[in-house]
C-alpha cells in the first residue's frame, strides 16, 4: 500500500505573485474607470451649471435692455468707453454704424415751452463691452452696466455725465461677450432705434455653450 509523504499531504492555500500582479492590475483598471466617470460627471455638472448661469444673464439682459430703453427719452452710441471715443456730440454714432458703448438719456420734466432736448437729464444707463485687447475689438469681453442718477437734473451734455473711469460699482451682466455687427455689440439702426447684436458664451472645446442676442430697443414716444 502507497503511503503519502508529508510534501504530498501538503495543500497550497496561498496566492501566487503572478496571481496577486493581475488581480492588482485589474483593480487599478477598475479605479481608473471610477475616477474618469467620476471626473466627467463632475465637469458635466459644472459645465451644466454654467450653461444655466449664462441662459439666466441673457433673459437679465434682455429683460433690462428692454425695460431701459422704454424708459429712455433717446438712446446714444459711441465706440467704446474709453473716453477718447465719447469726448463729445461729435463723438456720437449715427445711422448705420455700430459701437460697444449704449447710453440710455432720461429726461426730466424741463420748463414750460422748454425744447425736448433741451430738458434736464435725471439718469443716463450705459451697457459696454469690455475687449480683452482694446487694440482688437475682435476679442471677448465682459459687458458692464452703469447707473448714473440726477436727481436735481443737469444741463450738460450726455458725454460728460458718463463716468470717466470704471468703477466696483458697475455690474458686469455676462463675462465672455462677442460683437457681431462689424465685431461690434450696438448698431444704430435710424437715429432712434438701436439693435443690440452679440453672442454671449461659456466653457471651452468641447464644453462650450453659446447663446445669440439680437433684440432692438426703442426709447418712449
Amino acid at each position: 500500500m502507497m503511503q503519502h509523504t508529508p510534501q504530498a499531504q501538503y495543500r497550497k492555500t496561498g496566492i501566487t505573485l503572478p496571481e496577486l500582479l493581475v488581480a492588482l492590475s485589474v483593480f487599478a483598471i477598475v479605479i481608473a474607470l471610477v475616477l474618469n466617470f467620476y471626473k466627467e460627471a463632475l465637469v458635466d455638472t459644472h459645465f451644466e451649471a454654467k450653461k444655466n448661469e449664462l441662459n439666466s444673464s441673457l433673459r437679465t439682459i434682455t429683460s433690462e435692455l428692454l425695460l431701459h430703453a422704454r424708459q429712455s427719452d433717446y438712446i446714444l452710441l459711441y465706440k467704446s468707453f474709453n473716453p477718447r471715443d465719447r469726448k463729445s456730440a461729435d463723438d456720437r454714432l449715427f445711422e448705420g454704424k455700430a459701437g460697444d458703448l449704449l447710453v440710455m438719456v432720461t429726461q426730466g420734466k424741463g420748463k414750460e415751452n422748454q425744447l425736448s432736448n433741451k430738458r434736464p437729464i435725471v439718469k443716463i444707463i450705459g451697457y459696454y463691452r469690455d475687449p480683452e485687447s482694446s487694440k482688437n475689438p475682435q476679442t471677448k469681453g465682459p459687458l458692464k452696466r452703469f447707473v448714473v442718477e440726477i436727481p436735481k437734473g443737469s444741463s450738460k451734455a450726455p458725454e460728460e455725465l458718463i463716468p470717466q473711469r470704471e468703477s466696483k460699482k458697475f455690474k458686469e451682466m455676462a463675462p465672455t461677450v462677442l460683437g457681431l455687427t462689424n465685431e461690434r455689440s450696438f448698431y444704430n439702426l435710424n437715429n432712434k432705434n438701436i439693435i443690440a447684436n452679440m453672442s454671449l458664451s461659456t466653457g471651452s472645446g468641447d464644453y462650450q455653450y453659446s447663446h445669440r442676442l439680437n433684440l432692438t430697443l426703442s426709447p418712449k414716444e
